[in-house]
């Protein structure tokens, strides 16, 4: 449908956000509950040498959360810590065989993590 029709499937998804419900040919489409929901840390680290890159890396986790289960701050900031735990992994992997084999990135700056803006998000 995606690839046959294009601006169909785009009308279908803006009747479907719209109203909860939506038809295509003599299919029809209503929308369930949510049950789910989710957030996706997205980290970037970036270095040059002058102005020449040497390594830019970006990577994304996420989150899927039942939809009746609360997150509090604890919860929310271990999601940040796990996911920039994974991030440095990585990054530990990556950074071999640049001139960066030897540096180390920050540690991460909690103070900076505005939770309170996050946290209504996955009321």
């Amino acid at each position: 449908m995606l690839f046959d029709d294009p601006l169909g499937y785009a009308k279908l998804l803006l009747q479907l956000y719209r109203e909860g419900k939506a038809s295509f040919g003599s299919v029809k489409f209503n929308l369930s509950d949510a049950v789910k929901k989710g957030i996706v840390c997205r980290l970037n680290c970036q270095f040059v040498n002058s102005k020449d890159p040497i390594l830019d890396y970006t990577a994304e986790h996420s989150y899927v959360i039942d939809f009746d289960e609360i997150i509090d701050k604890n919860e929310l900031l271990k999601m940040f810590r796990n996911s920039f735990s994974n991030f440095e992994e990585k990054f530990e992997f990556r950074k071999l065989g640049t001139i960066l084999q030897n540096e180390k990135l920050r540690p991460l700056d909690e103070t900076v993590i505005d939770l309170e803006s996050v946290l209504p998000l996955l009321v």
